[in-house]
C-alpha cells in the first residue's frame, strides 16, 4: 500500500462511500456532506487529491513530513475513529431496530392468529346457537299450536259452560239476551209467516165482481200491512203489551198506566228506566213457586187469541175468504194465534233486555231514499240497489215497519242504533212492469149505483181532510143498500205484459191495475193503512168499494 492510498482524504472518502448505505439523511454529524445516490464521488477531483499531492511535494522537497502535516493526519485519524463509533453505534441500533421489528411482527401475528382464532371459534358458537335456536323456534312453534289448540278447546268449553250457566241461571231470571244476528233471523222469521198467513187466507173473488177493474196482488199487501201493523204496533212497540185490555182499549188500563210510568221515567233517567223495565219483565217471566207457568208467559196464550180474534173482526174481514166450514175457520184463527203467540215471546224476550226498541213507521219516516238501512222498497218496485228514481218520494204505506234498537243489553250507549229489521215501503211511483209506462185516463167523477135506481154522483170533499176527520174511529161505516163504484170517464188501455215477479199487480180482463187507480184518485193513499184497517170497524156485509168511496176526494 502506498503513501497516496492511505492518505487521510482517501481513507475518509473510501470510509464515507462505505457508510453511505447506512446513512438515514443527507447530512452527517461531523459535517461532512454525502450526495444522493445520483451523484458519483469523484475522489480524482477533490480538494483531498490536491492536498496530498502537496504534501507528497513537501516530503520529496523537505525529504520528511512536517509537524502540520503530522496534525492533520492525527485529527484524520481521529476523526475517522469517532465516524467508526458512530457506525458501529448506528449499526447496533440497526440490529436492534431489526430486532424489534422483528419481535413486533412476531407479536402482531400472533395476536392477529389469537384474534382469528378467537373469531372461528366466536363464529362456529354462534353457528351452534343458530342452529340450536332454530330447533328451539321450531319446538316453541309446535307447542304454540299445541296451546292454540288447546286455547281454542278451553274457550269452546268456557263458552260451552258460560251458557249453561246463562241458561241455569237465566232458568230463574227470565229470557237469555239474544244475538242481533238471532234478533234479525228472528224477525225476519215472523215477517215471512205474516205474509205467508196473509197470502193464504186472501180472497178477491167476492170482490172482482163488483169492482169495474181486477187487483191481485194488492189486497195481499193490505192485509199483511195490517197484520204487520197489529203485531208491531201493539206488541213489538209496547213493553207492556201484555197487560193490554183488548175489550177495553180505549180505558185506563194497566198497559197505558205503566207505558205513561215509563214515559215519564225515560224523561227523568233514560239508562234506569230501560232497566226498571227489563228488570220487571225480567221478574214477571219466572215462574213462581206455586205456579207451573210465569205470569207473563201464562198471558200470551190468551192474548194471542183475543187480539187474532180481533184482527179477524175487523174491517180486514172482508179482505179474508170466508171459510166453509166451522173447521176451516177454527184453522185460520190457530194459525193466526200461532203467528202472533210467536211474535208475543220474541218480543217479551227483547223487551227484558235494556236494548230500547222502536219501530219506525210513517211518523218517523215520510220519504224514501234508496240505500238507506232504515227502509227498502217493496219488490214490486224492482228497484236496483243503484238506482235513485224514486229518492225522495213519499211512502204510501208500511208493508212492514222498521225495527231499530238503541243502546245495547249491558245498559249502555242509547245514543247508537242498529236496524234489526228494515221497513218494507210502498212509495209514490209506478210499479215495476217489464214494459213502458203506461198512461191512464180515468175520470175524477166517481158514481155510486144502487140496483134498479138512478146513478148519483157522489159529492166531493169542500177541502181536503185529515184522516182522523174523514172516519171516525170506533164507529162502523154502514150502508142501507150495496153500492159499486164506477167511473164516469173512459179508460185508454194499453196491452201488458205478463210481468217475471209473481208479486207484480196484474191486469185481468184488460182492465187497467189497482195500484194505478189508487195512485190517481186515492185522497187518502194509504199512508196509514194498517190503523185504518185495523182500528175502523166496517160491518162484515160491507165491500171493498165501499171503502174506496170513502176516502175518494
Amino acid at each position: 500500500m502506498n503513501a497516496n492510498s492511505l492518505s487521510p482524504p482517501r481513507m475518509v472518502g473510501s470510509l464515507l462511500r462505505g457508510l453511505r448505505k447506512y446513512l438515514p439523511g443527507d447530512e452527517f454529524d461531523g459535517g461532512i456532506c454525502i450526495k444522493n445516490e445520483t451523484t458519483q464521488l469523484q475522489p480524482e477531483k477533490t480538494p483531498d487529491r490536491n492536498t496530498d499531492d502537496a504534501l507528497m511535494k513537501g516530503q520529496s522537497d523537505n525529504g520528511s513530513p512536517s509537524d502540520h502535516d503530522h496534525f492533520r493526519e492525527t485529527e484524520y485519524y481521529g476523526h475517522i475513529d469517532d465516524l467508526d463509533d458512530k457506525v458501529n453505534k448506528l449499526l447496533r441500533e440497526k440490529e436492534s431496530l431489526i430486532r424489534q421489528a422483528e419481535i413486533r411482527e412476531r407479536e402482531i401475528i400472533d395476536e392477529f392468529g389469537r384474534r382469528a382464532n378467537y373469531h372461528k371459534q366466536r363464529v362456529s358458537r354462534l353457528r351452534d346457537q343458530v342452529r340450536d335456536q332454530k330447533i328451539t323456534i321450531r319446538e316453541l312453534g309446535k307447542q304454540a299450536r299445541a296451546h292454540k289448540e288447546k286455547i281454542a278447546k278451553l274457550q269452546a268449553m268456557v263458552i260451552a259452560r258460560q251458557e249453561s250457566a246463562l241458561e241455569s241461571l237465566n232458568a230463574g231470571k227470565g229470557p237469555a239476551p239474544m244475538d242481533d244476528h238471532d234478533v234479525e233471523s228472528a224477525l225476519i222469521r215472523l215477517q215471512e209467516s205474516i205474509r205467508s198467513w196473509a197470502r193464504n187466507e186472501l180472497t178477491w173473488s167476492s170482490l172482482v165482481s163488483k169492482l169495474p177493474i181486477s187487483v191481485d196482488k194488492i189486497p195481499a199487501i193490505f192485509v199483511q200491512a195490517a197484520l204487520a201493523y197489529v203485531v208491531f204496533e201493539w206488541i213489538f212497540g209496547d213493553p207492556f203489551f201484555l197487560f193490554r185490555q183488548i175489550e177495553h182499549i180505549n180505558s185506563n188500563s194497566l198497559c197505558g198506566g205503566l207505558t205513561k210510568i215509563y214515559d215519564q221515567m225515560k224523561l227523568v233517567d233514560e239508562v234506569e228506566s230501560h232497566a226498571w223495565r227489563s228488570q220487571m219483565l225480567r221478574m214477571l217471566c219466572l215462574t213462581s213457586v206455586q205456579g207451573a207457568q210465569s205470569f207473563l208467559h201464562g198471558q200470551v196464550e190468551s192474548f194471542s187469541s183475543e187480539l187474532a180474534q180481533f184482527f179477524l173482526d175487523s174491517s180486514a174481514s172482508a179482505l179474508l175468504e170466508r171459510p166453509g166450514s166451522p173447521l176451516a175457520l177454527d184453522h185460520r184463527e190457530k194459525e193466526l194465534e200461532n203467528v202472533l203467540s210467536g211474535a208475543a215471546n220474541l218480543a217479551l224476550s227483547l223487551w227484558t233486555q235494556r236494548t230500547n226498541m222502536v219501530c219506525s213507521s210513517l211518523y218517523q219516516l215520510q220519504n224514501f231514499w234508496n240505500g238507506d238501512p232504515v227502509a227498502e222498497a217493496h219488490r214490486l218496485h224492482h228497484l236496483d240497489d243503484d238506482d235513485k228514481r224514486l229518492d225522495g218520494t213519499n211512502i204510501v204505506l208500511f208493508v212492514q215497519p222498521a225495527v231499530v234498537a238503541f243502546g245495547s243489553v249491558h245498559g249502555e250507549h242509547y245514543d247508537q242504533s242498529k236496524i234489526w229489521a228494515a221497513a218494507t215501503v210502498l212509495v209514490v211511483g209506478k210499479i215495476a212492469d217489464t214494459e213502458p209506462e203506461k198512461f191512464i185516463e180515468i175520470s175524477s167523477s166517481i158514481k155510486a149505483e144502487e140496483p134498479n135506481q138512478p146513478t148519483e154522483s157522489l159529492p166531493k170533499a169542500e177541502k181536503p181532510m185529515k184522516l182522523e176527520e174523514r172516519i171516525t174511529l170506533g164507529r162502523s161505516i154502514r150502508v142501507e143498500v150495496p153500492v159499486k163504484v164506477e167511473s164516469s170517464g173512459s179508460v185508454k188501455r194499453c196491452p201488458k205484459m205478463e210481468d217475471e215477479d209473481t208479486d207484480d199487480l196484474m191486469d185481468i180482463n184488460g182492465h187497467t191495475n189497482g195500484a194505478s187507480f189508487l195512485r190517481s184518485h186515492m185522497s187518502c193513499c194509504f199512508r196509514t193503512a194498517g190503523s185504518i184497517i185495523t182500528e175502523i170497524y166496517f160491518s162484515t156485509d160491507i165491500t171493498f168499494s165501499q171503502t174506496f168511496a170513502t176516502t175518494v176526494k
